[in-house]
């Protein structure tokens, strides 16, 4: 059984970072895939404050974004697997 000291691992002096300053990035790009009906006629988007409307996969993560509002989805922003920035537009909705 080994046996570290108090403070974590310290690796070689010889790596890459070593003596680098540790820097700030910017949010990464996300890929948004909204959520859609396969077979069937297309209906009308109509959706409840708190209805999941589209998946953000950021980071390795999906996440499920939620309607902020009711009413009547009448704009897609996004296309499927586009890469977007924080804060764009994902969908229009017409409220009720």
């Amino acid at each position: 059984m080994k046996t570290f000291r108090i403070g974590g691992v310290h690796p070689a002096e010889n790596k890459l970072s070593a003596g680098k300053a540790i820097e700030t990035l910017a949010l990464p790009k996300q890929a948004v895939f909204p959520l859609s009906q396969h077979i069937g006629a297309p209906a009308t988007a109509i959706v409840k404050k708190g209805d999941v409307v589209c998946i953000i996969e950021a980071m390795k993560l999906m996440n499920e974004i939620a309607a902020e509002e009711e009413g009547q989805i009448v704009e897609v922003c996004v296309q499927n697997g586009q890469v977007v920035d924080f804060g764009c537009p994902l969908f229009r909705i017409k409220g009720q």
